[in-house]
């Protein structure tokens, strides 16, 4: 019985008070107060995009940095600069948007029973500026022995600058 109660002890002195944690009140809505402290921007896959050139010497020539940005990255890169000397300092800070030429969304269902016949589409948004941005996207739908197309696996889809259009397939 003893070590019972010294375990219970010990316990006590590692794990978190629960009636602490319960009388916590989430912010704005229903989330419990443990997940404040997750970190919503947390990849599985991808580390985050995070650059530090390190200690640059000025001087009267001009300094280039040069990152380049990981493939899998799209949206806003913020970037500061910070110039320190012995009787003045100075910061600057630009933002800049990162975006591939063309952005590809499919959308299938979750799941499909053998014999179901759905819709697959893929939108495609045409991020290309300038005079040759318009054109015509040509699409080839390719699929396993598990699935049927219902049709003709190719499309040629005309997407403008700065617009997106969506090509559809039936499958089953």
């Amino acid at each position: 019985m003893e070590s019972g109660s010294q375990l219970a002890m010990g316990l006590s002195l590692i794990l978190p008070e629960f009636s602490l944690l319960k009388d916590q009140k989430a912010f704005g809505g229903d989330e419990s107060a443990l997940k404040l402290n997750l970190n919503p921007f947390k990849r599985r896959r991808d580390p985050p995009v995070v650059f530090w050139s390190g200690l640059v010497e000025a001087g009267s020539t001009q300094r280039e940095v040069t990152y380049t940005v990981p493939d899998y990255f799209a949206g806003q890169l913020n970037i500061m600069a910070v110039a320190v000397a012995p009787d003045a300092i100075g910061e600057a800070e630009t933002k800049s948007v990162v975006r591939g030429p063309m952005v590809l969304t499919p959308n299938v269902p979750v799941f499909a029973a053998p014999g179901d016949e759905f819709t697959a589409s893929l939108a495609v948004a045409n991020n290309l500026e300038g005079p040759d941005a318009a054109g015509v996207v040509a699409l080839t739908l390719s699929s396993t022995a598990n699935l049927e197309l219902m049709g003709d696996g190719t499309q040629n889809l005309e997407v403008a600058p700065a617009h997106e259009a969506t090509a559809r397939f039936r499958v089953r």
